[in-house]
């Protein structure tokens, strides 16, 4: 008979105690862990593709990933610019727990990602600003922005029309929308598992 890669051994070094004796979700091995995870809950894609004032084509790809067996599962969100030629360009942000949009000018979206912070990056924020914090942030989230330039900031803006046709791509994942302001006091939108 082989080897079960889905049993841990009963002995476990770091848990010596009698009441907690037995296996548990952390005695997996993490490839174990993703594994399941990956059968009992799939990842899911939405994308929304548009092309954008100068012609360019704009791909934002949503992917829901089940990163705990408790816990809200988290996004990771893609965005190619000129995904339609050789000179294409990926951004992609992991472990995304709200997408926020602002209302630019009555007529476009904004939208800004909060996601956890990496460990290594963490203590080098906390050394860096010390006690510090933006309002509105857990204690291990930072908010990531597009990689607009001055030349293509309209090119990373959802036309309002593109949202209003899409807003359900985003409930497909079960995120839910929320009315809000931001640390300046600004309304926005925000879609939170």
């Amino acid at each position: 008979m082989g080897d079960n890669p889905y049993t841990v051994s009963e002995t476990n070094p770091q848990n010596t105690s009698q009441k907690n004796k037995g296996i548990h979700w952390h005695d997996l091995d993490a490839g174990v862990r993703e594994h399941i995870l990956g059968h009992s809950h799939p990842a899911k894609t939405v994308a929304v593709e548009w092309v954008t004032p100068d012609s360019t084509v704009t791909r934002y790809k949503f992917t829901r990933e089940r990163k705990r067996i408790r816990g809200p599962d988290l996004l990771k969100i893609s965005v190619t610019r000129k995904a339609d030629t050789a000179n294409a360009r990926t951004n992609t942000w992991h472990n995304v727990s709200r997408i926020r949009l602002f209302l630019f000018a009555h007529s476009y979206y904004v939208f800004t990602f909060v996601g956890k912070v990496a460990d290594d990056e963490e203590r080098a924020r906390s050394r860096r600003l010390g006690s510090r914090q933006s309002p509105g942030l857990a204690e291990h989230e930072k908010i990531f922005y597009l990689p607009y330039t001055n030349d293509d900031f309209d090119n990373w803006m959802w036309p309002r029309t593109l949202y209003e046709e899409n807003r359900h791509k985003f409930e497909e994942l079960g995120l839910t929308l929320h009315r809000t302001h931001d640390e300046a006091g600004e309304e926005m939108l925000e879609y939170r598992f």
